[in-house]
Parts: structure tokens; C-alpha cells; sequence
């Protein structure tokens, strides 16, 4: 499959992730966006990490479109929240930590357990897949310490900064960014441009970076707390030894919900349904509904 022409440049949630790039690149690794903290900064407890939630009426106040929709069922979050660090001064200011780091200071098992608390931070999971009781330590450890949480589904600033080394480390000046749906494309050459140019030239919603001969592909997707490297082994093992990126190599089995193990999975699945089932039952028959009873 070429993935470029048929803009399949990330693999989804069901099948292998170097099955689905492996007409292309051999090697791909699963990166972790930093958590930081602001040098000399004002921390909040609020503003711990960008999403928040708010309450429907919230929604509604500030967004028309809230007004003209029923009470959704979900939780609903909001990126508005000034308490988080703007792009300028996470650039100047900010100072990394580690997974590892909070991983030691949570007393996680895995990293799997950070990207649940995150993702149940953020209401990504369904009901039978959240683990609050991990979202309550990280976020006692990140409080306590002032740092902030990074934020799903982009390429943040720290990241960003990395990404720029490592195609100058290749020596892949020519850069395609393509956003979310892959409808627009822009290209760039790096060669004329300051680190900060490129932080700035990336957008929130671009989700693939990528030379113009595509052998290195940076990819991210929509609440993820992760992006993938993409390439060769060799050029893969030449930027993690010498940048600052975090994570681990996918093996062949390796999916994007790779912090669920299979089992988790089907279990939480299989819970759900008898959930559901139980729902079911338990509502009340409306004995003037005749028709629903046949």
C-alpha cells in the first residue's frame, strides 16, 4: 500500500503499526511527549494540563452551538484554560521530565499505567477502560511537584524542537507537513529556517512531518499521548541515541492502544456488554407502548 498517495499515513487502532508501514519504513518507535516545568514560573493546580472539564452550561456560554444540542451523556472538555502555559513561554522556559521520571514517582509498573492516568485525565477512554485511581496519583505527584502534564493529539513545542534536530541530523532539509485529514499540505526547507521558525510553522492540527524523499515520518493522532518515528532501523537508532526522545520500539504486534493488553481489552469489551445487557432489562416496560413488546 502506498500510504502517501492513499493518505494512510497513520495505521489506526486494529491492526499492527509496522504492518501498516512496512511497505516503507522496517523500524517505528513509540515517542513520549515530555511533561515540564516553567523556570521562575506561577503554577496552578487547574492549569496543570491544558484540557479541562467544564459543565454543559459552561459549553454553552461559550459556544453557540452547544445551545442548539441536547445534554450529551459525556464529559465535556475545553482547551480554554489560561492557567496552562502559553507556546512562547513553554519555548523559553520550559525544563523536561521524564516518563521515567514520573513513572519512579507515581510507583507505575509500566508506562502503560502514565498513558491511562493521562488518557482518563482527559475522558478519552469509555467507562470500563478508565483507571481514575491512576489519574488521582499522577496528578498528586504533578501538582506537588509544579509540573504540567503534556497535551494529546499534536506535536507540542518541546517535541517539536527535537523533531527539527533530527532532520537536520539526517540531513533532510526538505520538509511536506500535512494536517489532520491530509486535505492541505505545506512544505518547508529548513535550511533557511531558526528552530523557532519551525515550532511556529507547525500547527496544531498538523499531524504528519515528513522529508521529501520519505524516509523519516513523524506521525500523531488524535488523543494520543504519543507520536511514532517512522524509518529505516539505522536512522531510527542514530536520532534516539543522540536526541532527546523517549519511548520504546514497536515488536511486530505492537497496536496503537499498546498501554492495553489484549485481554484487558476483550474483558473491558465483554464487561460493556453485560452492562449494557443489565441496562436493558432493568428499564421499565411502558405498557401503552404495546408495540414494543413484539
Amino acid at each position: 500500500m502506498d500510504i502517501f498517495a492513499e493518505k494512510q499515513l497513520h495505521p489506526g487502532h486494529d491492526n499492527p503499526i509496522k504492518q501498516h508501514f512496512k511497505d516503507y519504513f522496517d523500524t517505528v518507535f513509540i515517542t513520549f511527549p515530555p511533561f515540564f516545568k516553567i523556570k521562575n514560573g506561577n503554577f496552578s493546580q487547574e492549569g496543570r494540563q491544558k484540557s479541562k472539564r467544564i459543565t454543559f452550561e459552561q459549553a454553552q456560554a461559550a459556544n453557540e452551538i452547544f445551545q442548539k444540542m441536547p445534554k450529551p451523556a459525556a464529559d465535556i472538555y475545553s482547551y480554554d484554560n489560561d492557567n496552562y502555559p502559553d507556546n512562547e513561554e513553554i519555548y523559553l522556559n520550559a525544563v523536561q521530565v521524564t516518563w521515567r521520571d514520573i513513572k519512579e514517582g507515581c510507583g507505575f509498573e509500566t508506562y502503560g499505567d502514565i498513558n491511562k492516568a493521562l488518557k482518563t485525565s482527559i475522558g478519552a477512554y469509555r467507562k470500563v477502560f478508565q483507571r481514575p485511581d491512576l489519574a488521582k496519583r499522577l496528578s498528586n505527584l504533578t501538582t506537588a511537584n509544579q509540573i504540567y502534564h503534556p497535551t494529546e493529539g499534536h506535536f507540542e513545542t518541546l517535541s517539536k524542537k527535537e523533531i527539527f534536530k533530527a532532520f537536520h541530523f539526517l540531513n533532510k532539509p526538505e520538509l511536506i507537513i500535512e494536517e489532520e485529514f491530509c486535505q492541505n499540505k505545506k512544505e518547508l526547507d529548513i535550511a533557511s529556517l531558526t528552530e523557532k521558525d519551525f515550532v511556529e510553522a507547525v500547527n496544531f492540527k498538523d499531524y504528519f512531518i515528513y522529508d521529501r524523499q520519505k524516509e523519516l515520518l513523524f506521525a500523531v493522532d488524535w488523543d494520543d499521548f504519543f507520536f511514532l518515528i517512522c524509518s529505516n532501523r539505522q536512522n531510527v537508532e542514530k536520532i534516539i541515541s543522540t536526541l532527546s526522545f523517549e519511548g520504546f520500539y514497536c515488536d511486530d504486534i505492537t497496536e496503537i492502544p499498546w498501554e492495553l493488553k489484549k485481554e484487558e481489552i476483550e474483558a473491558g469489551l465483554q464487561k460493556e456488554k453485560v452492562d449494557n445487557e443489565a441496562k436493558e432489562v432493568a428499564k421499565p416496560v411502558d405498557k401503552k407502548a404495546w408495540w414494543k413488546l413484539w
